[in-house]
């Protein structure tokens, strides 16, 4: 994805700054006429009515643009607090710098909705190793349809992010869901099921949540062809996604810890299907202290090796020898 430079600043800005214009209008085109007939003769009483009306938007225009020039006090800066536990960052601005660099880095984009690998990114952001629900709001009326991402976490934090459109709604869903098989998903009725559980019962949740998924090697992340991400990772899994792959694929096995190496940290090893012939590459991923990425690959390499280089990586984060192989 590109730069998301402030992305935070901005989008926490952009939101009130609609807010203060509307505002604005509402304030001084009610508030003058209000108080023109408040001392008009005879007394009027809509003068009244439009005055609190003008008030109430002054006083709305001059919270939003505090709003406006203090982002880290908005709706976003607020939603990121609960996870300023000392363990990530200690401040708003620290976490909305965080959140740009994760999203620019590895940002997926479903309309308004940015994930990354450690945030996820609406109207408000949460932190997606918190994630425990997942509900799909859709509501059609006569003349138009409403669509909403509802989010919950472990402590029962909730994220609400409308989205213009359906298909963005159906593949946030299927790539949030496919991330986090455990979490609780369904509709809006699910939701307020789910938000209604008592502390006990929302603490059985979290301990079954985390014993499912500390059932599956959480070590590693697979993406498959079709580009969704998984940490439900077995080596039967690895095998059929290999035997799946048609020409022009790709696979991509991630170490979430990256074995050290003379070539610096292996991130990942990924599997090709050539478009000619169907033949198979492998690459292997290397990043070294400075930063720096490496990437090498041996290409037209026999099914039954490859098997094995990916068994021995994912059981016993074996890396392989890529002294002979070419560097890209």
């Amino acid at each position: 994805m590109g730069k998301a430079t402030n992305l935070c600043y901005k989008r926490s800005r952009n939101h009130y700054i609609g807010w203060a214009l509307g505002s604005y209008f509402i304030g001084s085109a009610c508030l003058p006429s209000g108080i023109v007939m408040l001392t008009a003769k005879p007394f009027l009483l809509g003068g009244i009515i439009l005055t609190a009306i003008g008030s109430v938007g002054l006083a709305f225009f001059i919270r939003n643009l505090l709003l406006i020039f203090s982002p880290a006090n908005g709706k976003l800066g607020k939603s990121v607090r609960p996870y300023m536990d000392g363990s990530i960052r200690t401040d708003v601005k620290s976490i909305f710098a965080l959140i740009d660099e994760d999203i620019a880095q590895n940002g997926k984009k479903f309309g308004y909705v940015r994930v990354g690998k450690q945030w996820i990114l609406g109207g408000e952001a949460m932190l997606i190793e918190r994630i425990r629900g997942i509900f799909c709001v859709k509501v059609y009326r006569a003349k138009r349809r409403e669509y909403a991402i509802i989010l919950v976490d472990d402590r029962q934090n909730v994220q609400t992010t409308n989205l213009t459109r359906e298909k963005h709604l159906d593949e946030l869903n299927y790539y949030l869901t496919h991330l986090f098989p455990y979490a609780a998903t369904g509709n809006f009725n699910d939701y307020l099921a789910f938000i209604g559980k008592k502390d006990a019962e929302m603490e059985a949740f979290n301990k079954e949540f985390l014993r499912r998924s500390a059932a599956v090697n959480s070590e590693y992340v697979l993406t498959e062809a079709d580009d969704i991400p998984t940490s439900l990772v077995t080596i039967e899994k690895l095998r059929r996604a290999i035997n799946s792959l048609q020409p022009g694929q790709r696979i991509l096995l991630s170490a979430c810890n990256p074995p050290e190496t003379e070539w610096g940290r292996c991130t990942g090893i990924s599997c090709h299907c050539f478009v000619e012939d169907g033949r198979y590459a492998l690459a292997a991923y290397f990043e070294t202290d400075e930063g720096e990425q490496q990437c090498f690959v041996q290409r037209f390499i026999p099914l039954a090796q490859l098997y094995a280089v990916w068994k021995a990586f994912f059981e016993k984060a074996e890396v392989p020898d890529v002294d002979t192989w070419d560097e890209i």
